[in-house]
């Protein structure tokens, strides 16, 4: 993938539909419409207070022939966000906070949507794959740790799992032994309990292809990050019953593994 500037811009969401209404290209995806249930008198002075905000900032301008054009970059990044048949989805589960980043596939092009705080959107032109990966190991806060590659394999029930999560959010008293009985090895049983405890859950990255009925699921990668070991984590579907298949990985095969999911969308 050739080189492209370090675009970023933020926009608020009634920002995106006026833009993506101009440009009239496809969807925004991550976010509920800002105008459902709304009058559409308060629409209108919504959408003439969007329009007003870009022009003030230069995204928008008036020709002789009152035309409104958009900035050439803000086409880019928005026709991306709007047609990309391909889409990465990276979820991140921190006690009782999940978070949620989008990245869009275009020929040449991969931008990520990230939603801040105070409901705006900022959208950002990332490079190439081994950018991607920097940005996904940053916003996962993901570092070399403890290597638990040596440690076995094994099979938990996710209901153990998930109570497990939910008794360290309750400040309950958990120890190695009722990981043990969940089935943990008992070498592995205190590295997974000092993840539990950091609040850390199952991180994902999920694909998103378009296909004949709209957007489907592709291939999903998930993984337990904790200061004292990495495990991928696999599920497996059996008579209405989650297993779960954890088997640990170093912090450099994970980075492979993120770069790998990454670059197959680029084919």
């Amino acid at each position: 993938m050739n080189e492209i500037p370090a675009w970023t811009l933020r926009f608020t969401k009634e920002e995106l539909y006026l833009i993506a209404g101009m440009l009239q290209t496809g969807n925004l995806l991550g976010f509920e419409d800002p105008f459902l249930g709304q009058l559409a008198d308060t629409i209108e002075i919504d959408l003439a207070a969007a329009q007003a905000s870009l022009m003030d900032r230069g995204y928008l301008n008036h020709q002789a022939d009152e035309e409104v054009n958009l900035d050439s970059t803000i086409t880019t990044l928005v026709k991306a966000v709007t047609t990309s048949d391909k889409i990465l989805v990276a979820v991140s589960t921190f006690g009782e906070d999940t978070s949620f980043w989008f990245y869009h596939f275009t020929p040449g092009l991969i931008v990520e949507q990230l939603e801040l705080p105070n409901e705006d959107i900022i959208l950002t032109a990332i490079k190439n794959t081994q950018a991607l990966t920097d940005r996904l190991c940053m916003l996962f806060a993901l570092k070399e740790t403890f290597s638990t590659n040596d440690f076995p394999s094994f099979l938990i029930n996710m209901k153990e799992l998930s109570n497990l999560h939910q008794s360290t959010r309750e400040e309950l008293d958990l120890g190695t032994e009722a990981l043990i009985d969940a089935g943990v090895p008992t070498e592995t049983a205190p590295s997974l309990l000092s993840a539990i405890q950091e609040g850390r859950f199952i991180d994902s990255l999920v694909v998103l292809e378009r296909g004949e009925n709209g957007m489907e699921y592709g291939k999903k990668l998930n993984w337990l990050y904790g200061s004292k070991g990495i495990w991928l984590v696999n599920s497996i579907e059996n008579n209405d019953q989650t297993t779960f298949e954890i088997n640990p990985i170093t912090f450099s095969g994970l980075e492979k593994e993120l770069k790998l999911i990454a670059e197959t969308l680029l084919c």
